[in-house]
């Protein structure tokens, strides 16, 4: 996702403050934040790797969970 659209997004709050929370998130560990090659004015925001570790454990939980309601 390019960093501009997550900051030019109305929904997510002012530009300053959704540059605060990325900025937090990337220092957590949570988001990668890379550099466009072709336009260095460009940044995107991906999940990182323990981020997407977690998201799958979560899915996992969820799916679980869903499987033991229908079982009843």
């Amino acid at each position: 996702v390019k960093m501009s659209d997550l900051m030019g997004n109305a929904l997510y709050g002012p530009r300053s403050t959704v540059y605060r929370r990325l900025v937090a998130l990337r220092d957590k560990g949570v988001i990668l934040v890379e550099n466009d090659p072709d336009d260095k004015r460009e940044r995107y925001v991906k999940p990182s790797e323990a981020a997407e570790a977690y998201i799958a454990q979560v899915r996992s939980g969820v799916d679980d969970l869903f499987k033991r309601e229908r079982l009843r």
